[in-house]
């Protein structure tokens, strides 16, 4: 089940590795790209913004502080809300509607591109990746000398 749960955990890495290349925000009345790692690089800049910017940004650092947490047994409950509050606080990100254009101030209207929704599609799995159990099941035999091509079913 181990390698299962590593699977998802790599999953949800590669999605938000892919995310900081596909464009986050779109401008809808200007040719205006923002890519995920623009955003991530960048992202520094929301302190001055409000609170609605600076949430979204501030889970990238404990999603990944959450994924050492989630491959361990014991420390999955740490990780189960870490991840709960980190989607909570990143789907604010989906309400930006002005960013910032230039250094002058100037704002422009945007929309959510696909790295947005990649981007929260790797929380989701990571969150679901959580939930699969990570160790395996031992299996005792009676006598070590026995032949070790018994049915699988029996030794459940």
């Amino acid at each position: 089940m181990f390698g299962f749960k590593l699977g998802f955990i790599a999953l949800s890495v590669l999605l938000y590795l892919i995310s900081l290349l596909l464009p986050v925000f779109v401008g809808i009345s200007e040719t205006v790209s923002y890519s995920g790692f623009s955003c991530l690089f960048m992202g520094w800049f929301s302190f001055s913004m409000g609170i609605i910017y600076t949430l979204p940004y501030l889970t990238n650092f404990v999603y990944f502080l959450s994924i050492p947490f989630g491959l361990f047994k014991l420390t999955t409950y740490i990780a189960i809300p870490l991840m709960v509050i980190v989607l909570i606080t990143a789907f604010p990100a989906f309400t930006i509607t002005q960013m910032i254009t230039d250094e002058t101030g100037r704002m422009v209207t945007v929309t959510a591109g696909s790295g947005m929704y990649v981007w929260y599609l790797s929380y989701v799995i990571f969150l679901f990746s959580l939930f699969i159990p990570n160790y395996r099941r031992k299996v005792k035999f009676e006598n070590p000398e026995e032949d070790y091509t018994r049915d699988i079913e029996s030794i459940y």
